[in-house]
């Protein structure tokens, strides 16, 4: 990927724009379909550069404590925590960009969608942690 990037609407760098991306899930979920678009619509990605962009991101979402949900109504909290690509960041990162490639199109909105823990119910997020404890 090349690091030296600036997004073509605001200038801001690439590397920003990675580490900014760990600030999304802080008070609403985000999904990978933001990220996709985000790369290649701002950055002009494609390919291998728009694969890696999304990992960067998705490192740095979950680096900042989010973890893969899903949405699960309208009632509060809407999100549920799962284990359904891992419990491990690298496990978890690799597990979705590998559902994507296999799925072959772009991601839909609310498709692999990330949430901090205090927008996921409870419940769900107990048994996140448990399945990440047995896993180890």
């Amino acid at each position: 990927m090349r690091e030296y990037l600036k997004d073509k609407f605001g200038g801001l760098p690439i590397l920003e724009s990675i580490y900014r991306a760990r600030f999304e899930a802080e008070d609403e979920w985000v999904d990978l379909d933001a990220n996709v678009s985000h790369g290649r619509h701002f950055y002009d990605l494609e390919g291998d550069e728009l694969e890696e962009y999304v990992r960067r991101c998705l490192h740095s979402i979950l680096e900042h404590g989010a973890l893969p949900a899903i949405n699960v109504g309208d009632e509060w909290p809407v999100m549920e925590a799962t284990t359904a690509y891992g419990t491990k960041p690298a496990e978890i990162v690799e597990n979705v960009i590998g559902a994507w490639k296999r799925s072959g199109r772009d991601p839909v909105w609310g498709e692999y969608a990330f949430a901090a823990p205090k927008l996921i119910e409870p419940m769900s997020l107990e048994r996140f942690r448990k399945v990440a404890a047995e896993r180890g």
